[in-house]
């Protein structure tokens, strides 16, 4: 399962790299890349549980969009023994459905972008 979620996570990973490599101008990537990157890493839930932030919901249901917060959770879930304080994870089944709903998103829009641009 934790091979199945990392390799998963990798290619998620790609496929939202792709859309942002060729939605934005390739004058701009560096920009982009920088503009993005840090609220991915911020709102993909690698530095706090996801259910911690309950008292902050806004920041919560913003971290539902991000596809690493779905891989974190399942690594969490995976590699934490349960016990009292260990935090609780999102279920696995929701986190291989929505991570594989990204794939499909990110890998179709980032494909379409691939070939709108070799086209070009």
């Amino acid at each position: 399962m934790t091979l199945g979620i990392l390799s998963l996570g990798g290619l998620v990973g790609g496929c939202v790299g792709l859309t942002l490599g060729t939605l934005a101008p390739a004058r701009h990537i560096s920009i982009v890349f920088a503009m993005t990157l840090t609220p991915i890493m911020f709102t993909g839930a690698t530095q706090f549980p996801w259910r911690s932030l309950e008292t902050v919901r806004w920041f919560q249901v913003l971290c539902t969009f991000n596809p690493l917060t779905y891989v974190t959770e399942a690594m969490r879930g995976l590699l934490l023994t349960p016990g009292p304080k260990t935090p609780e994870s999102i279920p696995l089944w929701i986190c291989f459905s929505a991570i594989g709903a990204a794939i499909l998103v990110f890998g179709t829009i980032g494909i379409r972008g691939f070939n709108r641009r070799a086209q070009d």
